[in-house]
């Protein structure tokens, strides 16, 4: 699977909730039929209804370090957008 993170995503996810993670939201761009998506910085999971499985994938190093600034950022740090490519 191929996922792209873009400035929408960073813009529009929520900080701390791995649901509404700037991940999780590229991987429903990704994949439409993707149901209860959920990105941390051990892995990626979701649910396909079409297919009936659940999918889990161990989250990239690149977005590791993206998730970890962004869900848990320190006190007065700038989160920096990047574009992230990962292949997963």
């Amino acid at each position: 699977m191929r996922v792209r993170v873009s400035d929408w995503h960073i813009d529009e996810s929520v900080r701390g909730d791995s649901h509404q993670c700037m991940i999780a939201d590229a991987v429903k761009d990704a994949c439409s039929t993707a149901q209860y998506i959920q990105a941390d910085v051990q892995s990626i999971r979701f649910s396909d209804p079409s297919t009936g499985k659940r999918y889990v994938y161990m989250t990239p190093p690149v977005a590791q370090s993206a998730n970890v600034r962004q869900l848990r950022p320190a006190r007065g740090e700038h989160t920096e957008k990047q574009e992230l490519n990962a292949l997963w």
